[in-house]
């Protein structure tokens, strides 16, 4: 059996023999630098403004992030598993998953209007239309991380998040005059535009060169259609909670403890960034080099585990004091939320592992299943907790869906790998056996 060889991009050398650390490397170090960032800019934002207004900001700008992810439709994994397989048609692929991941952006944007809590977010009439510019200009950002990774550059989308987290912080010290949640909104949309308007002309620009080695070797559609709908439901699914939880907050809670989980949580999700960012590298790779995905998945197990366990530790010890430096409340009410998500993040790193070898085996099913019930659970138990414990609730919630989704994935983890190695062995094999005849 002929192996198939990985193309050699245009930047070819060191470069290309390393690309899926220095990839995976450069998203966590921008993810790593956007979030401290972000704690600077909710920070400035917290002392220039009130709780109030901040909390109004923090509902407008996670709801729009929500809604740009669901926007997606799953295009971006659908970007990271099969252009690298797409041949010539992957330029083609690129403008239809931009044009449709806009339309849906609308439609998305406009159902939430009709139908949201728009009176506690929007106190303006003009604001929930352009709260609808928004959705689109965040589903193209979002998407545009996923263009990058699937292209095997990576490192271009840190650099972009990155600028993105610098130039946000300009902005708010621009608006801050405007002295309302939804300016404080608008300057972090702003930057964002600026950021697609870049990309879009780097990658036309360079598409050409970076697709040239792309081989065409797509499966037929119905399997497309079926990983389509897979990770459509596991990215929807999972939106959910964080669509819901900070409105729960807000509603039983209040703004001002809606402005304490926003500054927190800025740091958790900073961590379910970085991690998230290893995985679409890694599933690029392995569809350019299906004959080394054991060996892509032991670098992928040493990249991801430290993340993971330094990433936990930093939540649980160090978050309660950097947030006390923001203000006395910030960093108290906090600390049992910050502590539990430090469990849970460091458990992050088992289900990651399983997460990327079925994205590469193109099994969902069971991803789709144990999504469903994470959701369910999530925001249940955040109902149901949030307002006697507190923010220490959602903290617990998270830590007892982890832990069911963990040993949910044991045994097929292990089956994945058991069939990798299987399949390692018998092209081992294969060459001796023709050989002898």
């Amino acid at each position: 059996m002929a192996l198939i060889r990985r193309p050699q991009r245009p930047d070819a050398g060191w470069l290309s023999r390393w690309s899926f650390e220095i990839n995976s490397l450069s998203m966590t170090a921008s993810v790593g630098i956007a979030g401290l960032l972000g704690v600077a800019y909710w920070a400035i934002a917290a002392r220039l403004m009130s709780a109030e207004q901040v909390g109004q900001a923090s509902a407008i700008i996670s709801t729009m992030v929500t809604l740009g992810t669901i926007a997606n439709l799953s295009l971006g994994p659908m970007l990271e598993r099969f252009l690298p397989i797409s041949g010539r048609r992957a330029g083609g692929y690129l403008v239809k998953a931009q044009l449709i991941t806009a339309g849906f952006a609308v439609l998305l944007g406009v159902g939430f209007c009709l139908v949201g809590p728009v009176e506690d977010m929007f106190s303006e009439p003009w604001q929930p239309p352009v709260f609808v510019g928004f959705v689109v200009v965040q589903a193209a950002f979002a998407l545009q991380d996923n263009v990058l990774t699937s292209l095997g550059v990576a490192r271009w989308a840190a650099v972009k998040n990155t600028g993105h987290a610098a130039l946000k912080i300009v902005t708010l010290l621009l608006v801050v005059v405007a002295a309302g949640g939804f300016a404080l909104a608008a300057s972090w949309v702003v930057v964002s535009a600026l950021a697609v308007v870049v990309v879009l002309v780097v990658v036309q620009t360079r598409l050409p060169r970076l697709t040239a080695e792309f081989r065409d070797d797509l499966p037929p559609h119905r399997e497309l259609w079926s990983y389509f709908a897979s990770n459509y439901g596991i990215v929807v699914i999972a939106s959910v909670p964080g669509l819901v939880i900070p409105l729960l907050v807000l509603s039983q809670r209040g703004a001002e403890q809606t402005a304490h989980f926003n500054l927190s949580w800025v740091l958790v999700a900073a961590f379910f960034t970085v991690l998230g960012a290893v995985v679409g590298p890694f599933v690029a790779e392995a569809a350019a080099r299906p004959d080394e995905v054991l060996s892509l998945l032991r670098r992928f197990v040493r990249l991801v585990v430290p993340i993971a366990v330094a990433g936990g530790l930093f939540l649980a010890f160090l978050a309660p004091w950097l947030l006390h430096l923001v203000g006395k409340d910030y960093g108290t009410e906090s600390v049992p939320l910050l502590r539990a998500m430090g469990l849970t993040v460091t458990l992050t790193a088992f289900t990651a592992c399983y997460t990327v070898l079925a994205k590469v085996e193109r099994k969902l099913a069971l991803l789709v299943w144990v999504q469903v019930g994470s959701a369910i659970l999530l925001v249940g138990l955040t109902a149901l907790w949030v307002e006697p414990l507190g923010l220490a609730g959602i903290g617990l919630a998270y830590l007892v869906v982890q832990v069911l989704s963990c040993l949910v994935m044991v045994g097929p983890l292990i089956g994945s790998v058991r069939r990798f190695r299987a399949e390692a062995a018998a092209r081992t094999e294969e060459p001796l056996e023709v050989s002898r005849q």
